[in-house]
């Protein structure tokens, strides 16, 4: 019964962070990908400011949320990129699931 209660204050917290738009949108590139996702091929995608898509990354990929998790990492002009996919376990969770694809546009 523990189980359950974990996955649903698990979901519970990813539909919260998905009440934010730019997360949303990370999460649905994310998905409509078959290549990791890096913050700067979303900013690019998104239009938006590299800082805040970094930051919206670091909430979906938070250890308590985990909707994203690091693939890999490749040093690009002395720095490194970070690049995600999807943690498959989150995304197919029903409430989440319901959210990615009802607010679909």
């Amino acid at each position: 019964m523990a189980s359950k209660n974990i996955d649903a204050e698990k979901a519970r917290r990813l539909t919260k962070a998905l009440g934010h738009d730019i997360r949303l949108k990370i999460m649905r590139l994310a998905l409509n990908r078959t290549e990791p996702l890096s913050p700067s091929e979303a900013a690019r995608d998104l239009q938006a400011a590299l800082s805040g898509v970094s930051y919206h990354f670091r909430v979906l990929a938070h250890p308590d949320l985990k909707a994203l998790e690091l693939d890999h990492e490749e040093p690009v002009r002395g720095s490194m990129e970070h690049f995600y996919l999807p943690n498959p376990t989150m995304v197919e969770m029903p409430m989440v699931r319901e959210i990615l694809v009802a607010t679909a546009s």
